[in-house]
């Protein structure tokens, strides 16, 4: 049987995604559901503008009427426009790899297998549709609005950066890698496994690749970083 490339794994994901945001209520302001839910819904809709519009025209007022609530409520919780973009990005990169770390799982595995499953997720959401999206967007907007691509990249990135970083971190003290800069290494970590699939992605040609040929990408690349960081027998 034909392995699935890992473009139409995620163009599933993507599409199951949508399916499940068109039945999400959309009329006036959400009563039910938690606020976590709520906020979920609006970020729904701000990226679907986003990604419509662009950054400089998309508007408050439009992610309000996708949402079906009103500009207030929006202002309730965002300052304005660039926060919210910032807080889709953030949702689409890096918070479930903030589950997977917090979730204390990775502790009570060894290195490999723990940077498998960080690598693997972290590619997953790097190379999704939406992801490659708006990180189009972002370069688009560096020469108009410097600042607010400094905090997309604070918000994607260097996040992403900072909680490899507090993984390796914490290796580092029960002695299980040796490491003399944990922001470097996790930068050097997250570029080997990140770079060429997300230069495929980039240029449209995720469909040559395998799911296979990825994960032995991800594992090539992990036994590469532990080559360097595990503690050596003297």
């Amino acid at each position: 049987m034909k392995q699935k490339t890992i473009a139409a794994v995620v163009g599933e994901v993507s599409i199951s995604s949508a399916e499940e945001n068109t039945k999400k209520p959309r009329l006036g302001r959400p009563r039910s559901g938690t606020e976590a839910e709520r906020l979920d819904l609006l970020l729904d809709a701000a990226t679907t503008v986003f990604l419509k519009e662009g950054y400089g025209l998309a508007s408050i007022a439009q992610i309000a009427r996708a949402a079906g609530v009103s500009t207030r409520t929006i202002y309730e919780t965002f300052a304005n426009k660039s926060a919210l973009l910032v807080a889709t990005v953030k949702r689409l990169v890096v918070n479930e790899l903030t589950k997977v770390i917090e979730d204390g799982v990775l502790d009570t595995c060894t290195p490999e297998a723990a940077l498998t499953k960080l690598g693997t997720v972290i590619v997953t959401r790097v190379i999704s549709t939406d992801a490659i999206r708006l990180y189009r967007l972002g370069l688009a907007e560096v020469a108009r609005t410097p600042d607010l691509a400094e905090n997309v990249c604070k918000a994607g990135p260097m996040h992403t950066e900072s909680l490899v970083a507090g993984y390796l971190r914490a290796q580092v003290d029960r002695g299980t890698l040796r490491i003399e800069d944990p922001i470097m290494a996790a930068r050097l970590f997250i570029s080997m496994v990140t770079s060429a699939p997300l230069h495929h992605a980039l240029f449209g040609l995720m469909h040559r690749i395998e799911q296979t040929e990825l994960d032995q990408h991800i594992e090539s690349a992990v036994k590469l970083f532990l080559n360097g960081t595990l503690p050596r027998n003297k």
